[in-house]
């Protein structure tokens, strides 16, 4: 059988010449190849290294850098103060940047994060005023001085707060400090004395043992006695009768 009068018989003249034709069967053709495309499975693409890798930077752990460098191809218009306000994306960062590898250090904290420890000989030097003059205070409390009630109330306000200062760590300017007294002739002799007083040693308690031998020759004594006193009496009344 003879196609080209088969042709010629449906289609009417030469069909290599029917542009129209020629242009529908093109038209199908592509369509054809473009279903074949979409039913068939896509050959693996090789992964394109991601910036953070080409400038050196190791990515962050359980992040796959094929991902990671798709999106950062996209070109897409964000607006950045969003960004900024985005707690879920903050979360996520917050997460990744906590993931990298226990080599890595952290950046050391700035001048103004540094705590300071308190300085052990100024804590002592101001508890030891304060104490001195809490012990003026309440003599003078005694006395009924006014005066002396005051300043020392004063002192010892100001030696609170600067005792605070430098347990947190705080300097102390000496200007602050209160002088230190000359003595502490002013507290009576009596306060002094219960302090610095030995006092005496305690009594030890007599033990009364049952068989010291004291306990023991009483009742003998007693015994004998008794039984010489029965006697003399015995004698008496032979003798008077």
């Amino acid at each position: 059988m003879d196609f080209s009068e088969f042709e010629k018989a449906v289609y009417g003249g030469n069909v290599e010449e029917d542009e129209e034709l020629l242009a529908e069967l093109l038209a199908l053709q592509k369509e054809e190849e473009a279903k074949q495309r979409r039913s068939s499975p896509m050959p693996p693409s090789r992964p394109t290294a991601s910036p953070a890798t080409k400038v050196g930077i190791s990515p962050a752990l359980g992040v796959d850098p094929a991902m990671l460098a798709a999106a950062l191809a996209d070109n897409v218009e964000v607006d950045e103060h969003a960004l900024e306000n985005d707690e879920d994306l903050l979360a996520e960062l917050s997460g990744l940047i906590g993931s990298k590898e226990t080599g890595s250090t952290a950046e050391p904290a700035g001048p103004g994060h540094v705590s300071k420890l308190p300085d052990s000989a100024m804590v002592s030097r101001l508890s030891g005023l304060l104490s001195v003059y809490e012990k003026l205070l309440s003599a003078s409390n005694r006395e009924g001085n006014t005066l002396k009630i005051r300043r020392h109330e004063r002192t010892v306000d100001r030696l609170k707060g600067l005792l605070s200062k430098a347990q947190r760590g705080e300097d102390i300017d000496e200007s602050e400090i209160p002088p230190e007294p000359p003595s502490v002739t002013s507290i009576p002799r009596d306060e002094q004395m219960e302090t610095t007083a030995p006092q005496p040693p305690p009594i030890p308690k007599r033990s009364t043992s049952a068989s010291s031998p004291l306990s023991t020759m009483l009742p003998r004594l007693f015994l004998s006695v008794h039984h010489r006193q029965q006697r003399l009496r015995k004698n008496v009344l032979i003798q008077k009768n």
